[in-house]
């Protein structure tokens, strides 16, 4: 493996699209590589042409650092490719233990800050943890009833006798009395 392939390997479906699509047009976008011929961007790509025996187009990226040269390969590469949760995980766990802050890392994945520090901590192995809803302080529930919509017969918590011996929650009124009549019908009242 190259040392700038951060990225899984292709799939073998996703390789041999890529292989008949090269046998069929040829390589169309260049080949990355630095001023000492190790590839920045395209190593399934020479790969393939190694193995069809075909040249392909290169771009010299001269006078980078060793940490644009990595930067610039994750970049590129994620702008292509679409990782599943597990390989970005393990990714985020590569580019911390290479020092990448977790900004950094959730910057260059796509992710949030706090994303990226679960991706690390949880490795490749863990459930996917969903996005805190921000409107509730963590650790607060859900409450129990949820207000209905306009129009909707509520669930009453406490009922009143009316003086026709009929009963309706407080502050519904005719909507209760309706529903109760059965006129009420898909959230609108509707005539007997």
């Amino acid at each position: 493996m190259n040392k700038y392939q951060f990225l899984p390997e292709l799939t073998p479906e996703e390789y041999e699209a890529l292989k008949d699509d090269i046998r069929t047009n040829g390589v169309q976008i260049p080949v990355e590589i630095d001023e000492n011929g190790n590839i920045l961007d395209g190593y399934h790509r020479v790969k393939i042409c190694n193995e069809l025996g075909i040249d392909y187009p290169k771009n010299i990226r001269s006078g980078l650092s060793e940490k644009e040269k990595i930067e610039f390969a994750i970049r590129i590469n994620l702008n292509r490719r679409h990782l599943t949760v597990e390989q970005r995980r393990g990714l985020a766990k590569k580019l911390r233990e290479g020092g990448w802050s977790y900004r950094k890392i959730g910057e260059a994945l796509g992710v949030s800050k706090r994303q990226a520090e679960r991706d690390v901590k949880s490795g490749a192995n863990a459930p996917v943890v969903p996005n805190p809803d921000k409107s509730r302080a963590e650790g607060q529930e859900l409450p129990e009833k949820i207000p209905l919509k306009r129009g909707r017969k509520p669930v009453p918590e406490e009922k009143k006798e009316k003086s026709d011996g009929r009963t309706a929650a407080f502050g519904v009124g005719e909507d209760v009395r309706k529903a109760e009549e059965g006129s009420w019908q898909a959230g609108k009242m509707c005539s007997k």
